[in-house]
């Protein structure tokens, strides 16, 4: 019998009509929070665990263990690192449950660690966050994701991001034991739904059994010029399971001229070299060198049918990232600054005219004087014969 600090009754006839009501009323320092559910319940708006009460872990049950389903109507759970526990008789139906935390408008949130264990069943886990526009990161250093005896349609380790967002986790660990299933695809690595997203991830350890049903992709998706990176090595065990599905893949390509994945970096038995060699022909394992393995893909959101719907519902107008604006800025400011250049190089420059002194000018209309022919007898300038012109210049004189 496990001791809990804490405990919330939420339904028809429990103390808290909705677990909004009932996370908001936890006292603090309740490290281990116990959240029974009596009826059926509706969660219309996404759900904060709260992270400045202490809390260390968080159950969501049922009373004596009656089947109890929670239509969260397309909205998420965000654990903030908190680990929470889906108890055997509890079903999260269109819900998006996190191990992380979200991150949007350009916000940076990072979490130490994410813990999620299913008993029950989820349609969408993922062991990171979520991150939504450009600049934002929602990181985990270490998540896991447990699922024991349970049911999950779509199966992540790592965080989903859109429009520009960036999730990041260092370790990811996945273990299914014998009793569990997961039904539509489960996905080793982080899920990038696009445009332009972005992940990196360390290492990934793969541990299961009981059904796999779909396929498997050991270093997770990306889609829409999102791009994944593995730094280190992928270990996947899938020797007591039932598999089921389509062939394995290090990562989802979906453009027409990447169809198949050609090398798993990682540390891989001889039993599961064989087994991934017979579902792809030609496929190489080969040990890290410290070099990450990228994957761009460009094509469109084929997973996840949910997940797309809240792609195209939220699709981001532009998909420019923030270096090519920079890039095109400075080419702007550089071509203007050759056309002012240009300009003034081309305005023709004024001769400059000279200045004379009042002596020198003397002097010149001096030697004028000396240089025209006088009447001798009148004693005056011959102006006969001269240019219209000149002969306002010759009077002065």
């Amino acid at each position: 019998m496990e001791n809990w600090d804490f405990t919330l009754t939420v339904g028809k006839t429990g103390l808290y009509k909705t677990l909004s009501d009932a996370l908001v009323h936890i006292p603090l320092g309740s490290s281990h929070v116990l959240v029974i559910v009596n009826s059926c319940l509706i969660q219309d708006v996404d759900l904060n665990i709260p992270d400045n009460r202490g809390i260390t872990h968080i159950k969501i049950s049922s009373q004596n263990n009656t089947a109890q389903d929670i239509d969260f109507l397309g909205c998420s759970i965000y654990a903030n690192g908190i680990t929470v526990e889906i108890d055997t008789s509890i079903t999260l139906r269109n819900c998006f449950l996190f191990g992380g935390s979200k991150a949007e408008k350009g916000a940076q949130v990072t979490k130490y660690s994410s813990h999620l264990i299913i008993k029950g069943k989820a349609d969408y886990v993922f062991g990171g966050g979520y991150a939504i526009g450009s600049g934002s990161v929602s990181a985990v250093s270490y998540s896991a994701v447990e699922l024991i005896g349970g049911v999950i349609n779509f199966l992540n380790g790592g965080g989903y991001a859109v429009q520009q967002g960036t999730v990041n986790s260092s370790r990811i660990n996945i273990h299914t034991d014998k009793n569990s299933s997961v039904t539509k695809q489960l996905n080793g690595g982080n899920y990038l739904a696009g445009p332009r997203c972005s992940s990196a991830t360390q290492d990934i350890q793969i541990h299961l059994e009981g059904k796999i049903y779909g396929k498997i992709t050991l270093a997770g998706y990306a889609a829409f010029n999102s791009s994944a990176a593995i730094y280190g090595k992928i270990q996947f065990d899938a020797d007591e399971a039932v598999l089921q599905g389509d062939v394995y893949k290090v990562t989802e390509l979906s453009s027409p001229d990447s169809t198949k994945i050609t090398q798993i970096i990682g540390s891989i038995s001889r039993e599961q070299q064989n087994l991934l060699k017979n579902s792809m022909p030609g496929i190489k394992v080969i040990q890290p060198s410290g070099s990450s393995h990228i994957a761009k893909q460009s094509e469109e959101n084929r997973a996840y049918p949910k997940l797309a719907e809240l792609t195209e519902n939220t699709a981001y107008s532009n998909t420019e990232d923030a270096d090519n604006k920079r890039k095109k800025y400075l080419i702007l400011f550089f071509a203007v600054l050759i056309i002012i250049f240009i300009l003034l190089n081309s305005v023709p420059k004024t001769e400059k005219k000279p200045v004379y002194s009042s002596t020198r000018i003397t002097e010149a209309l001096q030697n004028v004087r000396t240089a025209i022919p006088t009447d001798t007898k009148k004693n005056r300038l011959q102006l006969s014969g001269r240019p219209k012109k000149h002969r306002k210049l010759l009077q002065l004189l």
